[in-house]
């Protein structure tokens, strides 16, 4: 896997301004537009907006889930005198952690050049920079059955490559120059599909399934270990060991990105591939809009997984595909229902069963005579070319709600008070979260100046009047343009 240099199929852009990025030492990019920078470490190169923070985010979230929250625990001495029950339940919990704290282990030790890179960098600084963050990030744990799935030669996986296989060899005629596979995850499809092309690129907003992958891509092993049937109840433990293929001769990038904003020059990928992520993206049309910016004219978006989505109105859209994405620049070339196993792993223990989808394969190809409807006014905002977002009048998605709440927790031998963040579309939950005081604080300020009447401009202002000098008006500019992204905001025009 050649992750060294940046070649000449595969043009990257900067995620802040969407400007070209430049390779300077140790493989860093550099925008000489807004002056973002964007590392390349243990062979991932992270293209987001904070690259610090996601990678901090990382971090803590390995500290934190040592033994999935406690560690591994030996027997206490008051179990010493108690019945051969609860000495057995202790036992398999004790055993349970330290299958969790293997995979913890490993995921650290693939870590270190993330260490070593943030020791050098200086602390966050900023409240908001924390709302840069995607709020979907899956705990690593979930990623280790698609790890499993992906590298241990299973019917579902070799599956779903031939699906796509298939349709690129019937309707990818054109030009093969750069595949890109959006929401990666294992990354064996990203392995399948390399040889189509002159260039691969895996994006993926999780560190550690980049970090696993990226460990098997090079052709080497990885060994897991797994509690069925799960991690609160370990009943039983199976240790698997993965062995990476033979590198592929054709370049292959993994990249560390949300999937709606992602880090290509317009017209610059071939065929874009997904696969179970349509039905998590909070805004589909979004996430459409961006695919059809980075495709070349006549390229094509291959999509596999589950019909529907997060809110209603993209869930009942999957009943008309073609109209739906239509509006954003793409014409339905294929539609098909493909049943297979969906993560089989009954082999490993007899506590897994076996589940069947029924997915939904689509085949669209970008029309060369629409725009996709990409909002610029960001990009030229950060890039310094113009302000006019600044004039745009924001305004609170009608598909989705956000409630931000103090709640008092009586436990045991404490009460606690905290404020909860809540995101929801209709009666599902998409989010929830703790918050600390500051930062609901905050939320609650600027989410009530949302209110489809005021500008971006006159926002900052108010906002500067009640809390003072520590907003600033690229911080409140970019968490807009994030929520956007997400379906929770809108902005249009100010009229005359």
């Amino acid at each position: 896997m050649d992750s060294e240099r940046v070649h000449s199929k595969l043009r990257f852009q900067c995620v802040l301004c969407e400007s070209p990025l430049r390779e300077g030492s140790e493989g860093v990019l550099n925008c000489s537009e807004c002056n973002g920078s964007y590392p390349l470490l243990a062979g991932i190169r992270i293209l987001h907006v904070n690259p610090d923070g996601l990678l901090r985010a990382h971090l803590d979230e390995i500290s934190e889930s040592s033994g999935d929250g406690g560690g591994v625990r030996e027997p206490s001495p008051s179990l010493q005198s108690v019945d051969a029950m609860a000495r057995a339940i202790q036992a398999h919990l004790v055993a349970g952690a330290r299958a969790s704290d293997e995979n913890r282990r490993a995921l650290k030790e693939l870590s270190g050049p993330i260490e070593e890179y943030l020791a050098r960098r200086p602390a966050e600084e900023s409240l908001l920079a924390r709302f840069s963050l995607p709020p979907n990030r899956w705990p690593f744990k979930f990623v280790l059955p698609y790890l499993y799935r992906d590298w241990s030669g299973t019917e579902e996986a070799s599956f779903i490559a031939s699906v796509f296989r298939a349709a690129i060899e019937d309707y990818g005629a054109g030009a093969r120059e750069v595949v890109a596979v959006v929401g990666c995850g294992g990354s064996g499809l990203l392995y399948e599909l390399s040889p189509l092309f002159e260039e691969t690129a895996g994006v993926d907003i999780s560190i550690p399934a980049l970090l696993f992958a990226g460990r098997l891509l090079r052709g080497g092993e990885l060994t897991l270990s797994f509690n069925f049937p799960s991690d609160r109840v370990p009943l039983e433990q199976t240790t698997v060991r993965l062995k990476g293929p033979k590198p592929r001769p054709s370049p292959i990038h993994l990249v560390a990105a949300d999937a709606s904003r992602l880090p290509f020059a317009d017209a610059s990928v071939s065929c874009v591939a997904s696969q179970y992520l349509l039905d998590l993206m909070p805004d589909q049309r979004s996430l459409a809009a961006e695919l059809h910016r980075v495709l070349v004219p006549g390229g094509l978006w291959l999509s596999f997984g589950l019909p529907g989505g997060l809110t209603s109105e993209d869930a009942a859209a999957h009943v008309d595909l073609s109209g739906f994405f239509s509006g954003v620049g793409f014409d339905l070339v294929k539609a098909s229902r493909e049943r297979c196993t969906h993560l089989d792993m009954s082999s490993l223990s007899r506590w897994r069963g076996t589940a069947i989808h029924c997915n939904e394969f689509a085949v669209w190809r970008k029309n060369p005579s629409t725009t996709g409807g990409r909002e610029r006014a960001f990009a030229d905002y950060f890039s310094g070319r113009g302000d006019s977002i600044l004039r745009r009048q924001p305004s609170r998605s009608d598909r989705i709600t956000i409630s931000i709440a103090s709640q008092r927790r009586f436990k045991a031998k404490s009460v606690d008070a905290v404020m909860r963040l809540a995101i929801h579309a209709g009666s599902e939950d998409l989010l929830a979260l703790d918050l600390p005081a500051e930062a609901a604080g905050f939320l609650d300020e600027f989410f009530e100046r949302i209110d489809g009447k005021r500008t971006i401009r006159e926002i900052v202002e108010s906002l500067r009047t009640t809390l003072g000098e520590f907003i600033h008006e690229k911080e409140i500019v970019l968490l807009i343009r994030t929520l956007c992204e997400l379906g929770l905001l809108r902005v249009s025009v100010a009229p005359d």
